[in-house]
């Protein structure tokens, strides 16, 4: 009779950790990148914030100074309110009407 032995496949243990190790700096490396690439990402976004709160800052100040052009208008011709309402009550009233016409071609100027 033939006695059959059964071989245990040898592990080559030198290949594994060199696989290992391999797999350890890769994920090192993946790591690394994905941490730059997320610094990259945050200071992108932070810079176009500041951009759009620039732009708003902007716009907040020429609103701003719109209405305060429009309020000394309406303090320097305080009667336009009373000729508007002229006009409205007689839309036939002609000196209400050029009155509030040469009031709005001086401001159109200014």
């Amino acid at each position: 009779m033939i006695s059959a032995s059964i071989v245990k496949p040898k592990i080559p243990w030198r290949l594994v950790v060199i696989l290992l190790v391999l797999m350890l700096i890769i994920g090192f490396f993946w790591y690394y990148y994905y941490q730059k690439q997320i610094q990259a990402l945050t200071m992108q976004k932070l810079q176009d914030l500041a951009t759009v709160a620039e732009i708003k800052v902007k716009q907040l100040t020429e609103w701003r100074r719109e209405r305060l052009s429009d309020a000394n208008f309406l303090a320097r011709y305080q009667d336009i309110g009373f000729l508007t309402d002229r006009l409205l009550f007689n839309l036939e009233n002609r000196v209400a009407r050029r009155r509030i016409v040469d009031i709005l071609n001086s401001m159109y100027q200014n």
